[in-house]
């Protein structure tokens, strides 16, 4: 008999919340897309781990009209117990509880942790595990940075993260949606398949690759120096100017190329720094017809103060690194070949 009556409650507390459910979708506001902010520049990314994919299980549907709407922003991932949490963006931790135990299904009674960001939004990472706040008030977050454990406390229908961003605070407990700093934001993320909008329920996000917050403009700067550096050693060649090949070589530059002969033995001729400045004061490379001089760059990677630099030359092609040194790329290493001569 009581396992009738357990069955029985069951059934009914699901259906309550299927009919709130809909409810809540039926009064919420048509989507606004205006109010998105551009997904490509968004500071905010997946909060979990490069290379793992969750779906999502609501969205909007958080819109209750009884709280004037205030958690319409929130987004729910559904997840396993214990999975790793990272920090959408950085910030500093104001708020954090981990006391509670999964599936006490008890308003007011989940654990937390809160993040302010620069602009004073906080984002709210909710129904952690037991002792799944694995940082503290005043910590420092990077993004990216693994901070907490997801979980199913407090009033939850199963195992996910409740993400959300709100405006100010933070709103603790039993204030979390009181206004104005309640309401709730429209975030978007960079680092998954383009999208327009807000995430869809149901649907499945991987989290890719991305460049933490306030690198990407100077990365681009970067790029732009590092390029310059190659077009420097380029247009010096061709231009007889030492003063541009001079000022973007290392002076223990090695310049190598193999060179096999026609029984097949290989040797390894190399050149430094002054023998290739030499080379251009010479004015070899004033030779070549301008309509001949290619001058083709491409970056194949950059790592903090190292790069990988193609450079396609009217008769060879140099393999360089890099290296930023005292502030400024200059070239360390070159591996070159020669183009096949043309009939």
């Amino acid at each position: 008999m009581k396992e009738i009556i357990c069955l029985s409650a069951i059934i009914l507390i699901y259906t309550l919340q299927i009919n709130s459910q809909t409810t809540n979708s039926q009064n919420q506001p048509p989507t606004d897309c205006t109010v998105y902010p551009a997904q490509k520049t968004s500071p905010y990314i997946l909060p979990f781990e490069v290379g793992k994919s969750f779906e999502v299980w609501r969205t909007i549907e958080h819109y209750a009209r009884g709280n004037g709407g205030v958690g319409l922003y929130a987004i729910d991932f559904a997840m396993p117990i214990g999975t790793r949490v990272t920090a959408a963006r950085e910030g500093e931790v104001v708020a954090a509880r981990g006391e509670f135990f999964d599936d006490n299904g008890e308003d007011l009674k989940e654990n937390f942790v809160f993040i302010r960001h620069a602009d004073g939004s906080i984002a709210r990472y909710f129904h952690l595990t037991h002792d799944g706040a694995l940082v503290k008030v005043g910590d420092k977050i990077k993004q990216g940075q693994v901070i907490v454990l997801s979980g199913n406390t407090g009033q939850s229908a199963g195992p996910h993260l409740h993400f959300d961003v709100q405006q100010c605070g933070p709103n603790l407990p039993p204030n979390y949606n009181q206004l104005p700093c309640g309401q709730t934001v429209p975030v978007t993320f960079r680092n998954t398949e383009e999208y327009t909008c807000n995430l869809v329920s149901g649907k499945t996000y991987k989290s890719l690759d991305f460049v933490p917050n306030g690198r990407t403009s100077s990365l681009e700067a970067d790029k732009e120096a590092i390029r310059k550096t190659a077009l420097d050693y380029i247009e010096g060649w061709y231009e007889g100017n030492t003063e541009r090949m001079e000022r973007v070589l290392h002076p223990d530059l090695a310049k190598r190329i193999v060179r096999t002969n026609p029984q097949g033995q290989s040797r390894l001729d190399q050149m430094g720094a002054m023998a290739l400045v030499q080379g251009v004061r010479s004015g070899y490379g004033k030779n070549t017809p301008k309509e001949k001089q290619q001058k083709d760059v491409v970056i194949l990677d950059v790592f903090e103060n190292a790069a990988s630099v193609k450079v396609t030359m009217s008769s060879w092609i140099d393999y360089m690194h890099i290296a930023k040194f005292n502030g400024r790329w200059v070239i360390v290493n070159v591996l070159w070949e020669l183009k096949p001569e043309k009939n």
